[in-house]
C-alpha cells in the first residue's frame, strides 16, 4: 500500500483530496498540515509515497518546498493557478491538477505518480561495470572494467581480454565469461568471439573491424543473424550472406 500525505494553507482543499483518497484502497493518507514547513520536518522523520502538494502559500511556496525536500516521494502539485505548471515541470513532479480537483482528474494524477513509483522499485541498483577474473598466476585476480574491453577471445581453457594493445588472459571459458558481461553491448559473434558493440567500427561481410585496436573479429555462420538484428539494419532488401569466404563457426 502506497503512503501519501497532502499539504494545502486551506483546510476546504485537504478535505476534497482527503475525501478522493478515501475512495482508493491501496492509498494510505498519513499526514495533512496547513504548513509545508511542518511537513518537512515531519518528512525528516518519516517516509511518503505521495505528496499533494499546494503552490501557492504564505509560510513557504510549493516551489520553494520542491527545492528543500530531498526525499523519494512523488509530488503532485495542486493549485488554481496554471501559470505555475512549468515550474512544476521543471522540478519534475509527477502531474499537476488544478483546483477544484476532480476525483476523475485526480486519478489521473494518481496513476502517473504509481507508476513512477514503480518504476524506482524495479529500477537496478548500483549496476556493477566490472568483473574480477582469475589470471592464469596462481592467487591473481584482476578487475576488469566493462568499458575497458574491446572484444574478448576464446584460447583453449583461457580467454584474452582485448583493450587497445593490452592483452589479459583469464582462467574462463566462453560460456562463463558470456555469463557475466551485459548484453547489450556484449554479443558473441563467433564461438571463438565475444565483442563489445561500442567498439566497432564498421562489419564487412562476414568481418568486424574494431575502432581502438583496429583488430579483424571473424563472423560465424551461426552468429551472424543475432549481429544483423543488433546492426539494427535498415536496408529491408538486406539478405543474409552466409558464404563469403573466411566464414566460420
Amino acid at each position: 500500500m502506497a503512503t501519501c500525505i497532502i499539504i494545502d494553507d486551506e483546510q476546504h482543499c485537504i478535505d476534497l483530496i482527503t475525501e478522493h483518497v478515501a475512495e482508493i484502497k491501496t492509498l494510505n493518507l498519513i499526514f495533512t498540515t496547513l504548513n509545508p514547513k511542518e511537513a518537512l520536518e515531519y518528512l525528516l522523520l518519516n517516509d511518503a509515497d505521495i505528496i499533494f502538494l499546494d503552490v501557492n502559500m504564505p509560510q513557504m511556496s510549493g516551489i520553494d518546498f520542491l527545492d528543500t525536500y530531498k526525499g523519494k516521494g512523488k509530488v503532485i502539485l495542486c493549485t488554481a493557478y496554471p501559470q505555475y505548471a512549468i515550474h512544476g515541470f521543471d522540478k519534475e513532479v509527477a502531474d499537476y491538477l488544478l483546483k477544484p480537483v476532480t476525483y476523475q482528474r485526480f486519478m489521473r494524477g494518481l496513476q502517473k505518480a504509481m507508476t513512477l513509483l514503480e518504476n524506482d522499485h524495479y529500477k537496478p541498483k548500483d549496476i556493477q561495470d566490472f568483473i574480477f577474473v582469475k589470471t592464469e598466476l596462481k592467487g591473481k585476480f584482476i578487475k576488469i572494467g566493462f568499458e575497458e574491453i574491446d572484444f574478448v577471445q576464446g584460447e583453449k581453457n583461457y580467454v584474452s581480454f582485448h583493450s587497445g594493445a593490452k592483452k589479459t588472459m583469464a582462467l574462463l571459458n566462453m560460456k562463463d565469461i558470456m555469463a557475466r558481461l551485459p548484453q547489450p553491448p556484449f554479443i558473441r559473434v563467433h564461438n571463438s568471439f565475444i565483442i563489445n558493440f561500442k567498439k566497432v567500427k564498421e562489419v564487412n561481410g562476414n568481418t568486424i573491424r574494431m575502432w581502438d585496436n583496429h583488430a579483424e573479429i571473424p563472423v560465424g555462420v551461426t552468429f551472424k543473424e543475432k549481429l544483423i538484428e543488433a546492426m539494427h539494419i535498415l536496408d529491408r532488401n538486406y539478405h543474409l550472406d552466409t558464404d563469403k569466404k573466411g566464414d566460420h563457426n
